[in-house]
């Protein structure tokens, strides 16, 4: 390599890893946005989960096809840029292969297994490509795989394809070394390009090589495939508790109000302090994992979490779900809460043996009655001829004239003494 190209290679080398610390730093701030806690116990059981789960891909082996084809692709993507060092190197100072006469047949051995590797990596990579979007097998088709996250994992298994095959590529055209793989495509290039041309495609497999991975590298931060790097100190610093025990969460235990018929149901209302949070969401968990747990914990008993509203009728509303309340009528003075819906919602409204109108009442700490349309409008039409009939007899006035004083709202005389004169005068028919 000439000086010039070596020049290019430096800054090309310093821009790709300066623009990747700059985003791990970013994702390191991120981190460290949230509570410091120190996970350095046990260190032997640390140590055997990332054997185990990060460098084994334990949960894979459920599905042993699958696995090994996922495990071909894990390690030969840490192995094979182990190359990468030797092609700094060379990039760097101008050499070619410099490391081959000091490490003599351990060299060859080295590049004969990353070849088959690279080829073991390609075959899987189609055949994931062919899974996904050929034979689009259930669960690539899932509406939460739409968009982004099934374009991302195509993205990197394109370009892992591309890489094992510029890699294969570069070393059949260099006709100084015959490596295990690369040495069946070299008769085809030999019978094709003379040897200016050869050379020619091996610095440009060589450099398409390193761009690609330098491209690979900045844009892993922007995939969900980050796991690849960070597989390892997730590993580590797992927590060691059992399987479905649950901290609590201060912003949202602070809040919580809770309701429950132990063993058969329980309802929970949340909130939070920070606008930022879902509290709802936070206590479900993601596909329902975190009150699943609970839920589990207490031999199955079910689990209704609300979000909790400082304004009563919005809370009934939402602890009356899935019911559709239409009207809500509050009496805070008696702590009783009406509720209107319609026939179709009556039986969700109540539950079960009355158990969901019961937890709703325990929540809320009030008194809910629950009625119909049909029940709502003979109790008014009843109320109604009630007051009249109470004004016409304590006032000795006419039928129209009570019902004006009911329709005012006004439902005892004892409202009416404590009215201002000019409130009773301004109703049509009264002087």
């Amino acid at each position: 390599m000439g000086l010039i190209a070596e020049i290019i290679f430096c800054l090309l080398t310093i821009l790709s890893f300066g623009i990747f610390a700059q985003k791990i730093l970013r994702i390191r701030r991120s981190i460290l946005l949230g509570k410091a806690t120190h996970l350095n116990d046990h260190p032997g059981q640390r140590w055997r989960n990332v054997i185990l789960l990060a460098l084994g891909q334990k949960k894979m082996f459920q599905k042993p096809i699958v696995a090994v084809l996922h495990l071909i692709v894990y390690i030969g993507f840490v192995i094979i840029n182990i190359e990468l060092l030797e092609i700094i190197v060379d990039g760097i100072f101008g050499t070619h292969r410099v490391f081959s006469e000091s490490m003599g047949e351990f060299y060859t051995f080295l590049i004969n297994t990353f070849e088959i590797l690279a080829l073991l990596v390609t075959i899987a990579c189609v055949v994931f490509l062919i899974r996904r979007n050929i034979i689009k097998l259930k669960r690539f088709i899932s509406k939460d795989l739409e968009g982004w996250p099934r374009s991302d994992a195509n993205y990197i298994l394109i370009i892992e394809i591309l890489l094992m095959g510029l890699f294969l590529l570069m070393n059949a055209a260099d006709h100084e070394v015959s490596f295990i793989v690369s040495k069946n495509f070299t008769p085809w290039l030999t019978a094709n390009f003379d040897e200016e041309q050869l050379l020619l495609v091996e610095k440009t497999a060589w450099w398409l090589h390193i761009i690609g991975i330098y491209g690979f590298m900045n844009y892993l931060p922007y995939s969900k495939h980050l796991h690849i790097v960070l597989a390892f100190p997730n590993a580590y610093y797992a927590p060691l508790i059992p399987s479905g025990t649950l901290h609590n969460m201060p912003d949202i235990q602070n809040e919580v109000l809770y309701a429950m018929q132990p063993g058969s149901r329980a309802k929970i209302c949340v909130t939070s302090k920070d606008k930022s949070i879902d509290p709802v969401g936070a206590c479900v968990g993601m596909r329902g994992s975190r009150v699943q747990a609970v839920v589990n914990e207490l031999q199955g008993e079910k689990i209704d979490i609300i979000h909790w509203s400082e304004d009563p009728a919005t809370l009934v509303i939402n602890a009356l779900a899935p019911a559709e309340v239409q009207k809500v009528v509050l009496d805070e003075a008696t702590k009783r809460i009406e509720v209107v819906i319609d026939e179709n919602n009556l039986s969700k409204a109540i539950g079960r043996r009355g158990q969901n109108v019961r937890l709703a009442s325990k929540l809320m700490n009030y008194e809910i009655d629950i009625l119909t349309d049909q029940e709502e409008t003979e109790k008014r039409q009843s109320e109604f001829k009630i007051k009249t009939k109470r004004f016409i007899e304590s006032l000795e006035i006419d039928e129209m004239m009570a019902q004006l004083l009911v329709l005012e709202g006004f439902s005892s005389i004892k409202e009416i003494d404590g009215s201002p004169l000019e409130e009773i005068t301004k109703i049509d028919g009264f002087d």
